[in-house]
């Protein structure tokens, strides 16, 4: 990319570059071009604490660069302790990531992940599994680490707890990888217990109906002999009143007649 520069003039060109020149009257304007600089961006760095740090690379950097210049910044901190950061170790362990996307391919350009200017970054928990690691100086290797930064120090684990993690990951999959499918079999089981359960509401199903009209029958049984006994109390008290009436028609016969004698015999006395 180029940038173009314009300079008044009254007296001369400059010689070294060549470049059209407009006369307007007294004066010319020459052109000068040079390389624009290339552009870069300022990210910022969270750590594992909640605290940042800013770091600028350019714009076209990879992620191998991006790892660099934050090795940079902490080359830079204060040395408060004899402690140092193995980078190998870190990188080893942890990685940045942007939202939720981490950058564990160096040779990737940060702008394919979308990276921007003033965009946030942060240190996770990662352990890798592959040689992938920054190719620095040995004297860049390890560099001084302010206590403000021990966290990182802290999450690191020993060589040996790494290989052994590895180790149980590596029987992990071996153990994994001879498992044998047992989705046919889960199937075929999930098929006959869908038979049994349905021949278990089948026959619950019988047996209510079975249970159902049996009652049915019963109740019928008693209704039928609460009517015959009902119409056998009503056929008695039917004759005891028939009865009755027979007996009270009688007393009333024998009342009149007496009353009739009477009457007769204070009409046509003797």
């Amino acid at each position: 990319m180029l940038r173009l520069k314009v300079e008044e003039n009254s007296t001369s060109k400059l010689p070294s570059m060549p470049s059209p020149a407009v006369d307007n009257g007294s004066s010319r304007k020459t052109f000068h071009y040079s390389k624009l600089p290339e552009e870069t961006v300022s990210l910022c760095i969270r750590k594992l604490d909640g605290s940042s740090f800013d770091v600028e690379v350019l714009k076209s950097a990879t992620v191998a660069d991006l790892k660099l210049g934050v090795q940079n910044v902490f080359d830079h901190m204060p040395n408060d302790g004899p402690d140092k950061i193995s980078w190998i170790h870190v990188w080893g362990h942890f990685c940045l990531s942007y939202g939720d996307q981490k950058l564990i391919q160096d040779t990737d350009l940060i702008v394919n992940y979308g990276i921007k200017d003033a965009d946030q970054l942060h240190f996770i928990r990662h352990v890798s599994t592959s040689t992938n690691s920054i190719k620095i100086p040995k004297s860049k290797e390890t560099v001084p680490q302010n206590h403000s930064y021990q966290l990182l120090v802290d999450e690191l684990e020993d060589e040996e707890e790494e290989e052994d993690i590895y180790e149980r990951d590596a029987a992990i999959k071996k153990k994994l990888s001879g498992v044998k499918d047992t989705s046919e079999e889960v199937k075929q089981l999930e098929e006959q217990a869908n038979a049994i359960m349905r021949a278990a509401r089948a026959e619950i199903s019988a047996a209510l109906n079975k249970m159902k009209k049996e009652t049915q029958l019963e109740v019928e049984q008693k209704l039928a002999e609460g009517r015959k006994k009902v119409e056998a109390e009503l056929q008695e008290a039917l004759a005891n009143l028939e009865n009755q009436k027979e007996e009270t028609i009688k007393s009333l016969d024998s009342q009149i007649a007496a009353l009739s004698q009477d009457i007769v015999n204070k009409v046509l006395p003797l």
